[in-house]
């Protein structure tokens, strides 16, 4: 019966082991310099698998948001925040309670927030203009009650306010994706 018994097929002589992962046996090369590389490491690029090294991957242009743009961003996300905040609450006392004029407002702010910090950041988008967009609808939206906070120590909660700001920042989050 032992004859029987199957044996556990064995691995290729010629199998590698991975540069970055040195338990995880391989066939494949990086097509540029020939370093033995895994399924987790290997980059499809248009001439082969390459490596991570080798391949190059970096983020494009449009998605680097750093140095004087990044700070251009901050700077007009300041005078959205101050400029926007006082024009946003006068044109709130217009809408009253109109749910459709408020609606548009909230939707108004949120492209609005996006593409002034876009432009001021030549058109670039990213992570960190997303969340610098956020900060600004929050505080842009919300500056009515926290400047109500500040000055009487009570916060006064809007439900259908603080639904038009999560709506404006996930419009401004989208927008600069």
């Amino acid at each position: 019966m032992d004859n029987l018994t199957a044996a556990a097929p064995e691995a290729p002589s010629n199998a590698l082991r991975c540069v970055n992962h040195p338990s995880v046996e391989t066939l494949v090369r990086c097509s540029r310099c020939e370093k033995p590389i895994c399924p987790r490491c290997m980059v499809s690029t248009p001439v082969g698998m390459r490596c991570r090294d080798c391949a190059q991957l970096r983020r494009p242009p449009m998605y680097d948001v750093g140095g004087r743009y990044l700070w251009q961003a901050i700077g007009a996300a300041i005078g959205l925040v101050i400029a926007g905040g006082f024009v946003f609450n006068l044109l709130l006392g217009f809408a009253g309670r109109s749910i459709l004029l408020l609606g548009a407002l909230y939707l108004f702010t949120g492209i609005l927030v996006a593409e002034a910090l876009s432009a001021a950041a030549n058109r670039k988008r990213g992570p960190r203009l997303q969340l610098l967009a956020v900060a600004t609808v929050v505080l842009l939206t919300q500056s009515g009650p926290l400047l109500a906070l500040a000055l009487s120590s009570r916060l006064s909660l809007n439900v259908v306010a603080l639904i038009g700001t999560l709506v404006a920042a996930a419009i401004a989050w989208t927008r600069l994706r």
